[in-house]
């Protein structure tokens, strides 16, 4: 990744406003824009949007394998303590290995769909074990505690490896 343009920030009376901020690089094509305040009366108001390489993932989880793509249009707004998320993610053709885990997922497609301070998993497939696995739910992060969420997902001939020895093929 990298900066496609100069970085500008410009910070005048406890309010930070991104002028420009463009990654780019392969397939990333991402902007962030809009203004950040923080004195008095702290209030985000920004803008994201753009192509992202699913890669990015691993600067949060350096153990995990990533590829694929993303297309990110959100709106961040509220306060920074409680931000609201608005918008949408469609991720296409993904793929994700994670250690301790005995499949990984590639072929992952899906949309999420963001709603203040709720992700909704509308549709996300991938393949997985020689097998396919459709999932949908939520995630809602309104609460100061711990994550409230819901998933379905459903199997359909997912093989899965148990100590290297013992192979289970289900559908669910």
């Amino acid at each position: 990744f990298r900066n496609s343009a100069p970085i500008l920030l410009e910070a005048t009376n406890g309010r930070l406003s991104i002028r420009s901020f463009q990654l780019t690089g392969g397939d990333p094509n991402f902007s962030l824009k809009g203004a950040l305040t923080y004195l008095h009366h702290p209030a985000l108001d920004l803008k994201a949007n753009g192509t992202l390489d699913l890669q990015f993932l691993q600067l949060f989880q350096p153990q995990f394998q990533s590829s694929g793509g993303a297309v990110l249009s959100a709106a961040i707004t509220g306060n920074p303590k409680s931000p609201l998320l608005n918008g949408t993610l469609q991720i296409q053709n993904g793929q994700l290995f994670a250690p301790g885990f005995p499949n990984g997922l590639s072929d992952v497609n899906g949309s999420v769909r963001f709603d203040n301070q709720r992700a909704n998993i509308e549709r996300l497939t991938a393949k997985t074990g020689g097998g396919t696995v459709n999932a949908a739910g939520f995630v809602d992060f309104s609460a100061s505690g711990p994550l409230a969420y819901s998933m379905e997902a459903h199997a359909d001939s997912v093989r899965v490896r148990y100590a290297n020895s013992i192979s289970v093929t289900a559908n669910s």
